[in-house]
């Protein structure tokens, strides 16, 4: 499916926002990450999902990945990426946002 061009504009000024100094995530590793999440077909609202998970593991836990914001993929957070086989997309207040492709037994 062809992007149009006004969901390229929409999408252009959501991640232009997010890389606003107000927004607090100018930094080039959550650039990243938004980047490489838009990829994977993940929404805006899944991006701050993302985050939310961030701010659970911040708070001792262990957040399970979310596996129904991108089809194919489970994204989940890490702040020890030795410990970790998924695929590194970007970081965002120390921990590491990563991907796992999902194999449903095709």
């Amino acid at each position: 499916m062809r992007e149009t061009a006004l969901e390229f504009r929409r999408r252009a000024a959501w991640l232009a926002d997010m890389a606003s100094p107000r927004a607090g995530w100018a930094d080039r590793g959550v650039m990243d990450a938004a980047y490489a999440l838009e990829a994977l077909g993940v929404p805006p609202d899944g991006f701050s999902r993302v985050l939310s998970l961030i701010e659970e593991m911040r708070g001792g836990y262990i957040p399970a990945g979310l596996t129904n914001i991108a089809k194919g993929y489970r994204i989940g957070v890490t702040d020890d990426l030795g410990r970790c086989s998924g695929e590194p997309l970007g970081t965002y207040r120390g921990a590491v946002i990563l991907a796992w492709a999902i194999d449903f037994g095709r």
